[in-house]
């Protein structure tokens, strides 16, 4: 599919993740107010566009669940892979001052968002000062976000681009609650490979390397996948090999 399907009422007050977009101690009146800029539950099919790179936007995305990544495209079609996002995360941070999409987003498996009006975002927050936490904490994640890609590819070796790779994916899906030690990657070896600026045998060489050197555990699936020596995988990114 190329969109979203129809969406449900708004269900804010039911959704395991409003902590994460109201600021504590919101009243219900204002929360209410608030909820009028949101559009919950828009679902998108594994490979569904959320957005193209040179279209308007006016809207920031809040992943309810699923995962997307996010790409360039060229003049000759070739995509370079520039983020990975996440349950919990806010995508189109990067755009929405200069109003036109920078990069374009698909998602990685069956996904569901809410869409918010930035504009009227930042005008309500001129009313509710306590939303003033809420555009800080948008921003700040943003930033550490494209901190992620630059630790990653700033590293020399393959190894250690992916050992690097591998911890900061079990560092933000720990801020799900899931199990300290599990990886899920939602996104093809060939994703990873592009993100990464590795050629795909070369991943797939250093992904073997590290199950053999026991320090991830591969299980039936190749999306799923344990930290076993964390100590070792931590050298590994700081590009202590031997």
């Amino acid at each position: 599919m190329s969109g979203p399907n129809t969406p449900i009422r708004n269900d804010c007050d039911e959704c395991a993740l409003a902590s994460r977009c109201f600021p504590a101690f919101i009243s219900v009146e204002k929360r209410f107010r608030v909820t009028q800029i949101i559009t919950t539950n828009l679902t998108y099919d594994k490979t569904a566009l959320l957005y193209r790179q040179g279209e308007k936007t006016k809207h920031i995305y809040i992943i309810k669940s699923g995962s997307f990544k996010t790409y360039i495209s060229n003049p000759n079609g070739t995509e370079y892979i520039n983020g990975f996002y996440m349950t919990g995360d806010i995508i189109n941070m990067e755009s929405v001052d200069q109003g036109i999409h920078l990069n374009s987003a698909s998602a990685l498996e069956n996904s569901m968002v809410c869409k918010v009006s930035f504009l009227r975002l930042t005008i309500l927050k001129d009313e509710f000062p306590t939303l003033a936490n809420m555009a800080i904490k948008v921003y700040s994640q943003a930033l550490a976000l494209s901190q992620d890609l630059l630790k990653c590819i700033s590293k020399q070796s393959a190894t250690s681009r992916l050992a690097t790779f591998l911890l900061i994916i079990n560092r933000r899906q720990n801020i799900q609650n899931q199990d300290p030690d599990k990886i899920y990657l939602s996104m093809s070896r060939q994703d990873i490979a592009n993100y990464l600026g590795l050629a795909i045998e070369t991943l797939s060489r250093v992904f073997t390397r590290l199950n053999e050197s026991g320090c991830i555990i591969k299980h039936n699936r190749h999306s799923d996948l344990s930290i076993h020596d964390r100590d070792l995988l931590q050298r590994y990114a700081s590009g202590i090999e031997n």
